[in-house]
């Protein structure tokens, strides 16, 4: 139950504190998080996390840092899944662009 509460607070919070883009971001990471799981819906919401991610840190401190750098720091084969990672990415943005 705490970990519930803990989200909803998270999500209450990007959805107060969070810029547009943001929160587009957020609400594509809820609605794809109710998808069949799948190989391709996986790398999204990693990626869409480390989009977040960057976005809260661009909204709060003005410094941009790409989602994919945030990977590498997280992600220790990111090198032999790179392609997968770029191609979410481009995923989410054509969506959130929607």
């Amino acid at each position: 139950m705490k970990k519930i509460d803990n989200v909803n607070n998270l999500i209450r919070d990007t959805l107060i504190y969070g810029s547009d883009k943001t929160v587009r971001l957020l609400s594509l990471y809820m609605q794809n998080a109710y998808l069949p799981d799948s190989e391709q819906k996986n790398y999204d919401q990693v990626v869409n996390t480390a989009c977040i991610v960057s976005s809260l840190k661009e909204d709060f401190t003005g410094y941009v840092i790409s989602p994919q750098t945030l990977l590498k720091l997280k992600i220790t084969d990111y090198e032999d899944n790179k392609q997968f990672f770029e191609d979410a990415e481009k995923r989410i943005k054509q969506k959130i662009k929607e």
